[in-house]
């Protein structure tokens, strides 16, 4: 890892760093889901869905440069992405609010939100695939731009 001078850091600090990583983002889309709802209600849902969309790419194809920075830049960017997927949540809820019919709403909200786990499914052997054929940083390119 680029941003320690000296000696290596123990396999334990590393795997520390590695899970307060990965947590990053759920701590952020806790932390503005329910200010978010609060926000959509206020404003535009559809742009700020649109703006929360755009900006977490951005973040995302930034990781791999602000990980060669320093660990703790790359956590502060994790984080900022859960904080946009916390709106982006929200807003999505309310453009069914507007946009749904009412005796379907129930049935394309779910419909929606299993989206989230069929990307997964779908990342997950995606994101081994890419790293394989070319290295770590491809997946965070690819689904920036995706």
């Amino acid at each position: 890892m680029a941003c320690f001078l000296g000696d290596e850091p123990s396999n334990d600090y590393l795997k520390k760093l590695q899970g307060l990583f990965v947590s990053a983002i759920f701590y952020g889309t806790l932390t503005l889901q329910l200010p978010g709802g609060i926000i959509c209600c206020q404003f535009s849902p559809k742009k700020i869905l649109g703006l929360a969309v755009g900006l977490t790419s951005i973040l995302n194809m930034l990781i791999p440069a602000v990980i060669s920075l320093h660990y703790s830049a790359a956590i502060v960017v994790h984080f900022c992405q859960g904080l946009l997927f916390g709106v982006a949540f929200s807003a999505s809820f309310q453009m069914w609010k507007f946009w749904a019919p009412p005796l379907e709403k129930s049935r394309l909200i779910t419909t929606s939100m299993c989206g989230c786990y069929i990307g997964v499914v779908i990342g997950m052997p995606l994101s081994t695939f890419l790293i394989t054929v070319a290295n770590w940083a491809v997946p965070f390119y690819v689904y920036g731009m995706c």
